[in-house]
């Protein structure tokens, strides 16, 4: 759909997140319009996590024990379904990029690249929240306010931005959805990680 210049939300209906769609579009164009083409992403996705995993975990436990958490994680079982085409997949990636660049680095450019990885993941799909909720408490614990400041100023720039182009994509689409969203929230008639798209009601 994106590829033939329609919008998500506006010209078809869509219950994730927007910017995995940008990224199977990209996938799709470079390496072919085809169920490989497409799941091309989940498979670079996953060997990016099996990498990130390794660099994050190398510096604290060393390189045997980063090996078999990177083999353990790239061999489990459930990276079957992982294969597939879904955001979970690319969500991993752009959380363990965030917590690679805000732990393994020191430099203040690394804590504003993190904030950019961790909103990339929740606009991907949002049930990354707890863990990003987590690397904010990680350097609350340790005190590092200047390293919890850099990483706020940047997420809430780029949450703002993303925000905005996700209303610019769909044709302020996204906004109505979201507010939609919120108010059941508020009324506790709906989960709270999904994007309900009001068919349910439609049907009713």
């Amino acid at each position: 759909f994106l590829l033939r210049g329609e919008h998500p939300f506006a010209d078809f209906a869509h219950h994730e997140m927007p910017l995995h769609l940008y990224l199977l579009a990209l996938f799709g164009k470079v390496f072919g319009q085809t169920v490989f083409g497409y799941r091309l992403l989940s498979l670079a996705s996953i060997a990016a996590s099996g990498l990130l995993l390794f660099a994050l975990a190398h510096p604290f436990v060393g390189p045997l024990a980063a090996l078999i958490a990177q083999s353990v994680f790239l061999f489990s079982p459930l990276q079957s379904r992982a294969l597939t085409a879904v955001p979970e997949s690319p969500m991993v990636a752009f959380t363990l990029l965030g917590a690679w660049l805000l732990f393994a680095h020191r430099t203040r450019w690394s804590a504003y690249a993190s904030g950019i990885a961790f909103v990339g993941a929740l606009v991907i799909k949002p049930t990354c929240l707890p863990m990003d909720f987590a690397a904010a408490l990680s350097l609350m614990y340790a005190r590092d306010w200047r390293r919890l400041r850099d990483l706020a100023v940047s997420g809430i720039v780029a949450a703002t931005v993303s925000l905005v182009w996700a209303i610019y994509a769909s044709d302020g689409v996204f906004a109505e959805v979201l507010f939609f969203q919120v108010g059941r929230l508020s009324t506790r008639s709906a989960s709270m990680w999904s994007i309900d798209s009001g068919f349910a009601d439609m049907r009713r």
